[in-house]
């Protein structure tokens, strides 16, 4: 199953570099998307935790029925750790990147 998760979460990375993930800004160490499929929501969160060393914290869930379907958390979870780095450096820089073209749209409107 590790490796299923694994896989998974490197899904997660492929498609915030492709720029298929629209992620929004929670605060400077949380970011999250929501997307619906097939009449359910989905929300996906990544942060991070400012301990000694660093916990990331993935969270999925679907909130019709309001129901966790996976929580990692690296301080635990050791094994995760690099993957769920990954994708949260992932989401700053494709962040980063949307933020820009933001603000060229709104100086083009000016």
């Amino acid at each position: 199953m590790q490796e299923k998760i694994k896989k998974q979460i490197e899904g997660f990375i492929s498609r915030t570099k492709e720029h298929k993930i629209d992620w929004i800004t929670i605060n400077a160490k949380a970011y999250r998307f929501v997307k619906s499929v097939e009449g359910r929501n989905f929300t996906v969160t990544v942060q991070e935790h400012a301990t000694t060393p660093v916990n990331y914290i993935l969270t999925v869930q679907t909130t019709n029925p309001n129901e966790v379907l996976l929580q990692i958390q690296t301080h635990q979870e050791k094994e995760y750790r690099e993957i769920i780095k990954a994708l949260f450096d992932g989401v700053i820089e494709a962040n980063k990147g949307q933020n820009l073209r933001e603000i060229d749209k709104l100086l083009d409107s000016l």
